[in-house]
């Protein structure tokens, strides 16, 4: 099929379904298939950082296809579309959203994408449209956002896969680390960072645990900020009990070991403490 009619606005609007179909199997379903389909000889990509810039379509081909299991898939909100024809062979397409994680994923990544992506046209293109990308520009934005709710997608990546327990790497494990320090240290306080590296020491716990070791934080309030960011306490609903994934718990527990040594022996004795009571 190609998308040539009389009248251009047609042409215009057809090609811009065909890039929502592109745009929403890429991130809502993860499947590329659209795209590679569409890819010119000489396509530019560049998305966030310099490691997402590549030119050619070998090279864009491959990137696409070797991270394409890294992706997680999203749901789009308030989507918005603009077409802007530059000549009779090219036009550019505007796409831009809210994009977020699905509610049953345990990591909440939300972000304001803006996807640019440039056709020429070409009678001979493989994918039968007639058009083909010449060039994709990706860029994220939290202007529309709430601070404690942006989440960068590079990073929110790479920590669902370490989450979920894929092998991890020791520089991989260090830059981990850094970019959940910085997103402790942006929303939580002095206190509740503290509160959290005692909690490190129990494999899970209940409210009534985090309370005795730590006494004077509020502990509904410190649960409730972090189940509503979704990435650092998941509740194991059928004992009431809040587990620290793996990766979180070392960090946290590197924390606690910076501790002067006799407040972490009295930790852990009120902790030991708490449970021969209980028994």
């Amino acid at each position: 099929m190609h998308i040539y009619t009389v009248d251009p606005s047609q042409e215009e609007s057809a090609l811009l379904s065909y890039t929502r179909r592109i745009y929403h199997d890429f991130y809502a379903q993860n499947d590329i298939s659209l795209l590679l389909a569409s890819l010119a000889p000489d396509v530019s990509w560049c998305g966030g950082g310099a490691q997402m810039m590549k030119s050619g379509r070998t090279e864009v081909m491959r990137f696409f296809v070797s991270t394409k299991d890294e992706m997680i898939p999203f749901t789009i909100h308030d989507e918005t579309t603009s077409v802007h024809r530059l000549s009779p062979d090219f036009i550019n397409i505007t796409i831009a959203s809210d994009i977020q994680t699905l509610p049953s994923t345990s990591l909440l990544i939300k972000e304001h994408l803006k996807c640019d992506t440039l056709y020429r046209k070409n009678p001979d293109c493989a994918n039968g449209i007639g058009w083909e990308i010449v060039h994709i520009n990706n860029s994220v934005s939290y202007d529309k956002l709430k601070p404690d709710e942006t989440f960068a997608i590079a990073e929110g990546t790479r920590a669902y896969q370490q989450l979920t327990g894929m092998p991890v790497l020791p520089e991989d494990k260090i830059s981990f680390f850094r970019m959940i320090g910085r997103k402790f240290m942006s929303s939580l306080s002095t206190e509740e960072l503290h509160c959290l590296s005692i909690l490190s020491i129990f494999d899970n716990f209940s409210v009534e645990d985090a309370t005795t070791v730590c006494g004077n934080t509020d502990i509904y309030a410190l649960l409730n900020k972090l189940l509503a960011q979704g990435f650092v306490l998941h509740q194991t609903k059928t004992t009431g009990t809040y587990t620290l994934y793996p990766l979180i718990r070392e960090f946290l527990q590197q924390k606690f070991s910076l501790l002067p040594k006799e407040e972490q022996n009295q930790h852990l004795t009120c902790a030991a403490q708490h449970f021969l009571s209980q028994q």
